[in-house]
């Protein structure tokens, strides 16, 4: 399976600027960078002691990114997120729990205190097989094997004599940051490769009148991904959110390379 590039490490002295105060949930939020984030969105939940009632309140971090938050006597847990707006598209993103479980309560008759952190990349979901598992985004990605003008399509009119990038090719696929990410940082090429495995014969058949030898149920001149992957595609995880140039490499098993066509839909 594809690997993303390792992220950067997060800033490990995060140092709270709000202590615990006794009938108080607080805490203190955090940029990418390990400096006080305002503006940022806090929601606490949690079940009152004295009628067992659940309960819930908002608040918005101050110019010291930090939250208190009076609140009845109880358990509580909290979610932080921040708005933002990038390339002129809205995100909100999930802030990461700095206790590391986003279900960590605290007792408000002592004062709790719930420090988070904006982070581009990570897993905060196991077991990490879906997107949203991911504060990164991610790119669903496949190939099909079919020379440009065929627009991996059932309906084509050539059968390639080979896949453009036969079993055992290794491919490359690099982004390139061409503008700082959506926290203003710069970014670093996330890179992810894969072997391409043989064509695959079970594939639907194609219309091509010029069907290879072998191939006469299916093929369709596609091939598989990975021995795992269904369908000939799969996400690329944990990209931070950025504008990216994005290009695909195949090594081919002697030792050429093609540059392989990119498209940004199914058709493409």
């Amino acid at each position: 399976m594809p690997a993303p590039a390792p992220a950067p490490a997060a800033p490990v002295d995060l140092e709270p600027r709000v202590g615990a105060r006794p009938g108080f949930v607080t805490g203190t939020v955090f940029d990418t960078q390990g400096r006080p984030l305002p503006g940022a969105g806090v929601r606490i939940a949690g079940t009152t002691y004295a009628q067992g009632q659940r309960t819930s309140f908002e608040t918005v971090t101050g110019s010291g990114g930090t939250y208190a938050v009076r609140v009845p006597d109880g358990r509580y847990s909290a979610r932080a997120w921040i708005d933002t707006t990038y390339e002129g598209v809205h995100f909100s993103r999930v802030l990461h729990p700095l206790s590391g479980n986003p279900n960590t309560e605290v007792d408000s008759v002592d004062g709790g205190t719930l420090d988070f952190q904006w982070r581009l990349t990570g897993l905060h979901s196991p077991p990490g097989d879906d997107p949203s598992d991911y504060y990164g985004a991610s790119i669903d990605f496949a190939y099909c094997g079919l020379p440009a003008d065929a627009y991996c399509s059932f309906d084509y009119d050539a059968f390639p004599t080979r896949p453009i990038a036969p079993g055992g090719s290794n491919v490359v696929v690099t982004l390139t940051p061409l503008a700082p990410l959506i926290d203003g940082t710069q970014g670093r090429p996330p890179r992810f490769e894969f072997k391409v495995q043989d064509q695959d014969v079970d594939y639907a058949p194609g219309t091509a009148p010029n069907t290879l030898p072998g191939y006469e149920n299916g093929g369709g001149g596609r091939t598989v991904l990975g021995a795992d992957w269904e369908y000939r595609s799969t996400y690329f995880h944990d990209i931070p959110i950025g504008v990216y140039e994005l290009t695909a490499t195949a090594y081919l098993p002697d030792g050429n390379t093609v540059p392989l066509m990119l498209g940004l839909d199914p058709e493409d």
